[in-house]
């Protein structure tokens, strides 16, 4: 079999059902399997799955165990060569699949490739090339504090203008991870360097695995942004409240930097953390006050550090097994 499509579903069944919908001309004429893992959705995906898509191999899950350990269930299950991970949420467009694997199968060296995306039916594709890059310290001390907010007025002066997203065309970009919405997987890089780890809940668990993948068991890692498939984005964890996803996303990114980097600089770099969240979080109070036509945006930044703050001030959870 050339192609597994792994697919984990919490709570979104009509999306779901569309994805799936899109797969008959979507895989084309692909060998492949369906698995989809439902993490105990409460709003009768399981049943939708069994009654309209019977071909599907169903995975339901008692209690949601987290993005990462799903896609490790379907992963288990997959015996495809290749491996596709889809989002829920995705429409997969008639020739990016077979795109994907035509270029897998003549770039030996590439462990995982993905598309470019577009939010909907007549909007354009597009990449933006610095978002798929492993995180560094900059990056780190600027987000969701001031230091972003002075960055951003600085490149909208008069040549100074940030980089524009890129559109749909052109060659393939090497990457150094791609979005777990829709990336395709060499079975032998995932053998090599081992399956998502299942401690990440939501969040950087695709940028981890593929910083294992590249920097670990060196394949190299591609964009193709002539391929691209629509995607909606956020639907699952939207049904969260704001201050819980960036809590979730924050411990993510620190049991990743954690993992990964040097004990002694992540623990400078959790206090420099903290101590420029709490400046931009008086900021983003007075901003609030001095500014009526801004609050709800400074409302949101402020819901945003403070749910930052609770997670680094918890300390070091620690990461102890490599995975």
């Amino acid at each position: 079999m050339e192609l597994s499509v792994v697919i984990v579903s919490w709570n979104c069944r009509e999306e779901l059902r569309t994805c799936l919908s899109s797969l008959a001309s979507g895989l084309g004429s692909l060998s492949h399997e369906i698995i989809v893992v439902d993490n105990a959705s409460s709003d009768g995906t399981s049943g939708m799955v069994k009654e309209e898509f019977p071909q599907v191999r169903l995975v339901s899950n008692s209690g949601n165990s987290g993005f990462a350990c799903a896609n490790n269930q379907g992963l288990d299950l997959a015996a495809g060569e290749y491996l596709l991970l889809l989002n829920p949420d995705t429409v997969l467009t008639p020739g990016t699949a077979e795109g994907l694997l035509e270029f897998m199968k003549v770039e030996p060296r590439a462990g995982v490739v993905g598309p470019a995306f577009s939010s909907g039916a007549g909007t354009q594709a597009s990449i933006r090339p610095g978002i798929y890059r492993f995180p560094g310290v900059k990056d780190e001390l600027f987000l969701d504090t001031v230091l972003a907010d002075l960055s951003a007025g600085l490149h909208r002066l008069p040549g100074l203008s940030g980089h524009a997203p890129e559109g749909a065309g052109g060659g393939p970009v090497e990457s150094d991870w791609v979005s777990g919405a829709c990336m395709l997987v060499r079975r032998q890089a995932m053998a090599e360097n081992g399956v998502m780890d299942p401690r990440f809940f939501l969040y950087m668990e695709e940028l981890e695995w593929c910083y294992r993948i590249k920097r670990i068991g060196g394949w190299k890692i591609f964009i193709l942004p002539h391929l691209s498939i629509m995607h909606s984005g956020g639907v699952s964890s939207g049904k969260k409240r704001a201050g819980e996803i960036s809590a979730i996303y924050y411990e993510s990114r620190y049991k990743f930097f954690e993992k990964h980097w040097p004990g002694a600089l992540v623990a400078v770099i959790r206090t420099g953390k903290v101590i420029l969240l709490g400046i931009s979080l008086l900021w983003y109070m007075l901003e609030k006050l001095a500014a009526p036509g801004e609050r709800a945006e400074a409302e949101a930044k402020i819901v945003t550090c403070r749910a930052a703050i609770t997670v680094l001030l918890r300390g070091r959870k620690g990461m102890p097994e490599k995975i």
